[in-house]
């Protein structure tokens, strides 16, 4: 793995919320230190045997330990290999569209069968018990992930190997974001400055973990490594590109966004969220997936639009008018050549907009208080992935361009038209829901 001393201290380092996490669980269901816990100066800290709970939690969050406790702690009711397939059974069961996936895949039973032969590590089923105990939404969302890859990955007709590490990787592929505040995930919470890079942390995180466990596969750790990677280099958190991202991380990445949208959203809005993706998820994963849908998914209709666009609106309008002539002095200095990443990630931006008949023209003349709200209607779903585009965009940008950088003046422009007004709660919201 490429040298980031600055990340790596931040993964590899005991998390507080993780050790919480633990402990909360600890209150509820036996947690059992099944070794002699040492800070990492040698003092001990925990006796072998002991039970871990609300009363253990600074010490073992005030210090550095000498192992992870993943690798020290075992749990009563723990997940295993008969209650994740239980687990699995139950959210196929409550989700048409995720049987629907699995029966079309072209080997419905295929799941099963590599569930019933595998054989979970005690460190990752230790993992998957504090997650489903203390972050259940984080559990449910890495379950159904795992189901859709699995679904993929099989409609591709990867090799059964593949498909084994395939699942393992989605299982895991949040381990990382366990290090992470939970309030700061929060629906209602805007993440700004440097929350967000414990937001670009937790792939490095996850893989940090996987790492200190031994005999984890090393495609199944650069999936998770990679999983938020984009082919055009827009991802996080090294911005790999094209050929550098594996299969598998391919794979999950459209796997989460496909369960992203049909989970926050109608699936009406899949087509869009795929068209704006264009160049940045793998085409042939895209494609496996749109043969496991059945046709009437496409049918659905969003409900009634609560959402005031107004500021996106505004926003885009401005946007449009002043791109050309950004464009034109990034293209034109040396000293912007770092930003020419923006021409091609507002070529998406337009190509879409268009698409839509999204003109500056009508988009200055659009009347929400008027018979306009209708058109709305039908664009929300539209509106809502440029959104998130566009808060893509802003982020990478962000995260590439210092601020002691001699392109940070053009730069700070192009995030005043890119990021929403910060006072906005609303779009502060829509915003932290897309985020995943």
């Amino acid at each position: 793995m490429r040298d980031n001393a600055g990340y790596l201290a931040a993964a590899a380092d005991q998390s507080p919320h993780y050790v919480r996490s633990i402990t909360e669980v600890g209150e509820q269901n036996e947690v059992i230190a099944q070794d002699d816990i040492y800070a990492s100066n040698g003092m001990k800290l925990i006796a072998k045997g002991a039970k871990i709970n609300r009363s253990t939690w600074h010490r073992l969050a005030d210090h550095k330990l000498r192992a992870p406790l993943d690798m020290v702690l075992v749990a009563a009711d723990s997940v295993n290999e008969v209650s994740l397939a239980r687990d699995i059974d139950r959210i196929i069961a409550a989700d048409p569209i995720l049987s629907t996936l699995l029966v079309r895949s072209g080997d419905p039973q295929s799941l099963k069968s590599i569930l019933g032969q595998s054989k979970l590590q005690t460190p990752i089923a230790f993992r998957l018990t504090v997650m489903r105990n203390d972050r259940s939404g984080l559990y449910e969302h890495s379950l159904r992930v795992a189901v859709i890859a699995h679904s993929i990955g099989t409609r591709m007709k990867l090799p059964t190997a593949q498909l084994e590490h395939l699942l393992l990787a989605s299982l895991c592929h949040d381990f990382g974001e366990m290090h992470t505040d939970p309030d700061m995930l929060a629906p209602d919470r805007a993440i700004v400055g440097t929350d967000r890079r414990f937001i670009y942390v937790h792939p490095i995180t996850g893989y940090v973990v996987l790492q200190q466990m031994n005999g984890i596969p090393a495609e199944v750790m650069q999936a998770v490594l990679q999983h938020h990677e984009r082919l055009d280099g827009s991802g996080y958190p090294y911005g790999d590109s094209g050929e550098k991202i594996s299969q598998l991380a391919r794979v999950i990445s459209v796997a989460e966004t496909f369960e992203a949208v049909v989970r926050r959203f109608n699936a009406v809005r899949l087509n869009i969220t795929f068209r704006l993706n264009q160049g940045r998820l793998d085409g042939a994963a895209i494609n496996a997936l749109y043969e496991l849908l059945p046709d009437q998914v496409d049918a659905q209709n969003d409900g009634p639009c609560d959402y005031d666009y107004g500021p996106t609106l505004a926003r885009l309008h401005r946007l449009l008018i002043d791109w050309p002539a950004l464009k034109d002095e990034i293209e034109g200095s040396k000293e912007n050549e770092p930003l020419r990443f923006l021409t091609d990630r507002m070529l998406s931006i337009q190509s879409v907009v268009y698409q839509a008949g999204l003109t500056p023209e009508l988009l200055e003349f659009l009347d929400l208080e008027a018979g306009d709200a209708e058109v709305l209607q039908e664009l929300n779903p539209t509106l809502d992935e440029i959104e998130r585009l566009l808060s893509d965009i802003a982020h990478e940008t962000d995260r590439k361009i210092a601020a002691d950088s001699s392109c940070y003046p053009t730069a700070a422009r192009v995030l005043d038209l890119l990021q929403p007004d910060a006072s906005s709660k609303d779009s502060a919201g829509l915003r932290n829901s897309l985020a995943a």
